[in-house]
């Protein structure tokens, strides 16, 4: 079935590339330039819609630019700020049975789509997803507080060199996901509540999808020959970013599991409040024990984590009185 992929030579794309960007006009070629540069596919069978969520810099006549190129590129603006409302808009446009998504600071390796339509190939409907590698490009040193807990913030994906099904416990990342396109927009796509919102830094619509999706017995592929480099910039390795997006990991984690369970009653809330306090107690504590340098860095990072937790969950506490 790979093989057939890589030889239809109608014009009905097999794989729509979704690209959501947000003022990123300086990365933005990059990332269209490695999708024109896909090698064992024809290029009629590639799609490419790049949705300018409302910037305010060059991004259309970055894409403008692309126009007759033999990977053809459409450009569609959204005026509703938000990552998932953008990569929806995208699913919409979707022409292909495949829709893939890769961020706009990121960059496919020649191999990629061949790769993410291999895996597809290989499994039967049942398997959704197929998730590839995402490997961090840093436009600066990382710094020492860098763990594998924080890398996997950063999109930072890599689960070895064999192709297999994930377990229901793992995750995929939004820089480099591809999805079965009837399945997602039977599910509604991504959640609006969640994922970056103009300045907000809100994650887990992947994860909140990725749950949705294991709740209907489907299964996501791992795919280590589809690989993208996500670039990382400095201003992203800042203590303060760092700290705003622990905090905004909490709140996520919050929304979503609201999303997954409901709200609860006032008892459920006051205890939720007790647990995070209890975890930023905890985590604060096992940062001080004299121990290996990165486990005490993880252990600050789930204590900030908690914090955010906290916050929401006060802040819904409140909103019941």
């Amino acid at each position: 079935m790979t093989k057939n992929l890589r030889a239809t030579h109608d014009k009905s794309p097999v794989l729509t590339v979704v690209v959501a960007t947000h003022n990123r006009a300086t990365l933005l070629p990059r990332c269209l330039e490695a999708l024109q540069n896909q090698s064992g596919i024809e290029r009629t069978n590639l799609d490419v819609v790049v949705i300018d969520n409302r910037s305010t810099d060059d991004t259309k006549a970055v894409v403008e630019a692309f126009a007759g190129r033999a990977v053809p590129v459409r450009y569609l603006f959204e005026p509703t700020l938000g990552l998932s409302v953008a990569r929806n808009t995208g699913l919409a446009a979707a022409r292909a049975p495949f829709v893939a998504y890769v961020d706009d600071d990121a960059f496919a390796e020649p191999q990629w789509a061949e790769a993410v339509l291999a895996a597809f190939s290989a499994h039967n409907t049942g398997v959704a997803v197929v998730a590839g590698r995402v490997y961090p490009e840093w436009e600066v040193t990382p710094p020492s507080c860098m763990t594998r807990y924080l890398e996997a913030l950063y999109t930072v994906h890599d689960r070895g060199e064999e192709p297999r099904l994930m377990t229901s416990g793992e995750y995929f990342v939004g820089a480099n996901m591809a999805f079965r396109r009837t399945i997602l927009q039977e599910l509604g796509g991504f959640e609006a509540r969640l994922g970056r919102i103009g300045s907000s830094l809100l994650s887990n619509e992947e994860t909140h999808l990725r749950d949705r999706l294991a709740a209907l017995g489907y299964q996501c592929a791992y795919a280590p020959r589809a690989v993208v480099h996500h670039h990382i910039g400095k201003g992203r390795l800042t203590p303060e970013y760092i700290r705003k997006r622990l905090l905004a990991q909490g709140e996520s984690d919050v929304i979503g599991a609201n999303l997954k369970a409901g709200p609860g009653t006032l008892a459920t809330k006051l205890h939720r409040c007790f647990l995070d306090a209890a975890r930023i107690v905890k985590h604060s504590v096992m940062s001080w024990i004299p121990r290996d340098r990165r486990d005490a860095e993880y252990s600050k990072q789930l204590a900030v984590v908690a914090c955010g937790r906290l916050r929401a969950n006060l802040r819904d506490l409140l909103s019941s009185f």
